[in-house]
This record gives C-alpha cells, sequence and structure tokens, in this order.
C-alpha cells in the first residue's frame, strides 16, 4: 500500500490537456474529520511565472447547521467496513457556495451553465475591494462602493472584501445580526456597470435573514435578487480574504457539478503568484 499518497478519482477531458504540465485545482470540499470528499478538478495551461502562493478561502461543510448539512461517515477498514466513504448532504443554501441566476428564474442558466468556456466565470482574474472599514451592521452603498472599485474591469471577478466573516464565526447568530449590508443601489450600480461575477465575505442581506424563520421569497433578498436578476453568479461566504498580499490575484471557485441545480457548494482557493 501506497503511503502518504492522495488520488483524485474520475476526472475527466484529460485527452484535451496537450501541455506535458499544468496547474491542477483539485480540492475537495471541505467535510470535517473525514477521508475524502468530492471535488470540481480544473486544470490550467498556463499561468504566470514565479512561486504560487495557494490560499484557502472556504468554510467547513460543519453537519446540522441550520439543519443544511448532514454528514454521513462510514466505519473505517479497522472497525470492520469494507470500503470507507464519506458522504454528505447539503439542503439548501449554505457555507461557501455559488449562486446562479436560476435561483430566481428557473428558465435562467444554472451550475450546468459553468461548463466549458462557462467555468471562466468563477474561475478567473479578481480584484479585491478593500470595505474593512465598515462597522458592523454598515452601508455599502453605491457612493462608497464606486470610489473602491477603482480600475476594476467588468471581466475581472468583484471580490468584496469586509474581513466580516474573519471576526464573526459563521455558525453563530451573529453573523446575521451584524453583518454589513449592501445597498439595493449598489447591487445595481454593479449590474449597470456589467461585472458577471461578484464574490464576498459577508451576508449580502442579513437584516431580512436575520428571524431565519422559514423559506425565503425574492422580497426578503432584495439584493440577491437585484444581481441574479441582473444576470450576476454569485460565490458567497468566503473566509480568509485579508492573507491575500495583493489586490489582483487568481480565484477558482468552480462549484461541484450538479447540472440540474441552481447552486452548488465550492471549494474556493486564490493564487497570487510572487
Amino acid at each position: 500500500m501506497l503511503l502518504d499518497l492522495m488520488h483524485l478519482e474520475h476526472v475527466r477531458n484529460l485527452d484535451a490537456i496537450v501541455e506535458e504540465r499544468v496547474f491542477l485545482f483539485g480540492w475537495p470540499v471541505k467535510i470535517p474529520r473525514s477521508d475524502g470528499g468530492p471535488a470540481r478538478p480544473i486544470a490550467l495551461s498556463e499561468w504566470p511565472a514565479g512561486k504560487p502562493q495557494v490560499f484557502d478561502l472556504s468554510l467547513t461543510l460543519d453537519a446540522g447547521w441550520r439543519n443544511v448539512v448532514r454528514v454521513m461517515r462510514a466505519k473505517g477498514f479497522e472497525a470492520g467496513d469494507p470500503v470507507q466513504e464519506t458522504g454528505f448532504a447539503w439542503l439548501g443554501h449554505s457555507h461557501t457556495h455559488v449562486v446562479t441566476p436560476a435561483y430566481l428564474d428557473q428558465e435562467a442558466l444554472g451550475i450546468a451553465s459553468l461548463e466549458g468556456d462557462g467555468i471562466a466565470q468563477v474561475c478567473g482574474s479578481a480584484v479585491r475591494i478593500d470595505l474593512t472599514d465598515v462597522a458592523y451592521g454598515g452601508l455599502i452603498d453605491e457612493k462608497l462602493l464606486s470610489e473602491r472599485v477603482g480600475d476594476a474591469n467588468v471581466s475581472d471577478i468583484l471580490v468584496l472584501h469586509t474581513a466580516f466573516s474573519d471576526r464573526i464565526a459563521y455558525s453563530t447568530p451573529e453573523w446575521l445580526l451584524k453583518a454589513p449590508r449592501l445597498d439595493t443601489r449598489a447591487a445595481q450600480w454593479i449590474v449597470d456597470r456589467g461585472f458577471r461575477t461578484v464574490a464576498f465575505d459577508f451576508e449580502l442581506d442579513a437584516a431580512a435573514r436575520a428571524s431565519n424563520a422559514g423559506p425565503l421569497r425574492e422580497a426578503d433578498v432584495p439584493v440577491e435578487a437585484c444581481l441574479l436578476r441582473g444576470g450576476a453568479v454569485l460565490i458567497k461566504n468566503l473566509v480568509g480574504l485579508a492573507a491575500i498580499p495583493a489586490r489582483r490575484f487568481f480565484l477558482a471557485a468552480p462549484p461541484l457539478r450538479l447540472p440540474r441545480a441552481e447552486s452548488a457548494p465550492a471549494r474556493v482557493m486564490a493564487v497570487h503568484w510572487q
């Protein structure tokens, strides 16, 4: 038996790679206390010269939180199970995940749209917008956002960095109660500017979600609704953005391949080449 050797099973489209070397992204979603997990592998055929720094921006899929995640584990070889397996059920939207416009409009493209050339919408150049001075519960309005965006291109993934997720634990009610708020007019400004992907480390519609009472309606999430109706893809609940040493970096946020879903969990990573 080979020790200390990880393997990535059931990879597809290897025949499309003509290069001898690629930069491989193959991280599984973060399931605690598990020996493995599902992954969405992608490969870069070209990347900048220099030493890469890789940063994990993902939450761990803790079982039981808001009753939407359930983790199942086999006992293990030593306990008599013939196969070691780890599985999870993810019901609803939670933890680090990607949301597509299909969440509001079943006729819109969902996770299946992030295939082929569409993967570039969640894997590409990103620009971090510094909003770390926004107070708990503070408002991010159109004026502040437009000032901070600066030279970001509409082809960039727009990353709204408040550092909220590094100060408040995602598993606590304070995540909903104290999160900054993005104004709906700021959301419309993002849509009007033409940004196609927005990532963030706080709950956009925190006030509406504070009660956590039953299924949400579109009226309960006006900011998300504005972005999604405008065609944007959302990368939600990032952590650790402050560790990235540059404003610009490569963001890889491929969600699990759930072709009939409007959203899916993701293991989000950032790479900065020095």
